[in-house]
């Protein structure tokens, strides 16, 4: 008797060719995290994806291109996630702002912001990487303002929005390198910091700033 069972499509070669890529990009934050930036290596991150050193040389030529296509698929998937669980756009703006905050800090002391850190440090020495991660700078401040404009559509358009992101991050950032050696001082560090960004949001929705800075 015939089964009934549907049969399974063939994954197409572009899908297969995506998959491998994927693969690679998700090993090379695994291995920067586990290993650090130096003892990172494209053999390492092959075994770990489970595919073959020709494999990954014809995806990307360089470790300078793997770790930076890695940072950007990093915040790419970040930012998809920050949109997905977004709380609902009828809550109030500083509700909705601490919530947003919370998240983003959890994500800062997570493993995505290691491998993130582990490529800014490695970028003071070396001017290929630094040149190739300004552009995926770029990228992640075009996702940012995207990302804030549905989170926020009642102040993105707003002067003093975009420094208002960048001092979020710039903070999480900060109080994120503090943490590899001090967490206790990080973790108290944190109620402070929020409770200073959300003045700040509190200031932009009422209006009080002027053209290109936060008062």
């Amino acid at each position: 008797m015939a089964s009934l069972a549907p049969a399974r499509s063939r994954r197409t070669q572009s899908e297969r060719r995506e998959a491998t890529r994927t693969a690679l990009l998700e090993a090379t934050i695994a291995c920067l995290v586990r290993d650090g930036y130096a003892s990172t290596t494209t053999r390492g991150i092959a075994d770990r994806a489970r595919v073959s050193p020709g494999a990954l040389q014809h995806h990307f030529t360089s470790k300078t291109e793997l770790v930076s296509e890695a940072a950007r698929h990093l915040m790419l998937k970040l930012s998809q996630e920050m949109v997905k669980k977004a709380p609902p756009t009828d809550l109030p703006l500083l509700v909705r702002a601490e919530q947003v905050f919370e998240r983003i800090w959890e994500i800062h002391k997570g493993p995505p912001m290691q491998a993130a850190t582990e490529l800014s440090i490695a970028a003071r020495t070396d001017p290929q990487l630094r040149d190739s991660l300004v552009q995926v700078e770029r990228d992640t401040s075009a996702m940012v303002a995207a990302v804030g404009a549905r989170l926020y559509p009642e102040v993105a358009g707003h002067a003093g929005f975009a420094e208002l992101a960048a001092t979020a991050f710039a903070s999480m950032r900060g109080l994120a390198v503090l943490g590899y050696v001090h967490p206790d001082v990080r973790d108290r560090a944190w109620p402070g910091t929020l409770a200073h960004l959300l003045r700040l949001t509190a200031d932009l929705e009422r209006g009080n700033h002027a053209p290109g800075c936060i008062s």
